[in-house]
């Protein structure tokens, strides 16, 4: 489940980005890339979202694409949920389906609601970023598995529609910081560039 997210903490510059090292992720520093992510737009209201869900856009989410669209010039990679491809459709940027781009695996937690699933459990997923007793991915396969994603991009300017989770990931994976401490909206333009070895997140257009 992608929760809702509002920003990027971090320690912003003073044009209001935030940047860091590569860190524990060398390997994705090698070449220039400017990476533009935009993020699947609203499937629901907070009240009725389950985790690995994979519902349509409703009607809100569909009319924050319209606004998106001036957002994109070109064919984007897609990741393989429903909210991605209608947002990459309706914002014109329909490309390639990318699998590695998929949200974060939660095995038996796939439909449940949050107050579905034992509370000891959600803390320590939570707390842990190793956590996989629900039998997916834990956090921290889920940012190797997209770290891994940007090592391999091959054009130095390049789009992707993706969940906002993935887009959490995405920027936890670039700036090798806390998963948790990484807030992404959906219908949200996330930047990330990278320049000698050093990484920059501007939200926004």
């Amino acid at each position: 489940m992608d929760r809702p997210r509002a920003g990027v903490r971090g320690d912003p510059d003073r044009d209001g980005q935030a940047s860091g090292t590569c860190g524990a992720n060398p390997g994705i520093c090698e070449r220039r890339l400017n990476l533009r992510l935009l993020t699947a737009a609203r499937t629901g209201p907070n009240s009725a979202l389950s985790f690995g869900a994979d519902d349509p856009l409703d009607q809100r989410g569909r009319a924050d694409c319209a606004r998106l669209r001036w957002s994109v010039s070109r064919e984007a990679q897609v990741a393989p949920e429903r909210s991605a491809i209608e947002t990459a459709e309706l914002t014109g940027c329909a490309g390639p389906i990318d699998s590695k781009l998929s949200s974060i695996d939660l095995g038996s937690w796939a439909g449940l609601a949050p107050e579905q699933v034992d509370p000891m459990e959600l803390g320590s997923w939570l707390m842990d970023p190793d956590f996989a007793s629900h039998g997916g991915e834990s956090v921290t396969a889920f940012v190797a598995r997209l770290a891994d994603w940007l090592k391999g991009c091959a054009d130095s300017d390049s789009i992707a529609v993706v969940t906002s989770g993935t887009a959490q990931g995405l920027v936890a994976a670039a700036l090798a910081c806390d998963f948790w401490s990484v807030e992404v909206a959906p219908a949200q333009v996330v930047n990330l560039s990278r320049r000698g070895g050093r990484w920059r997140v501007r939200i926004g257009c």
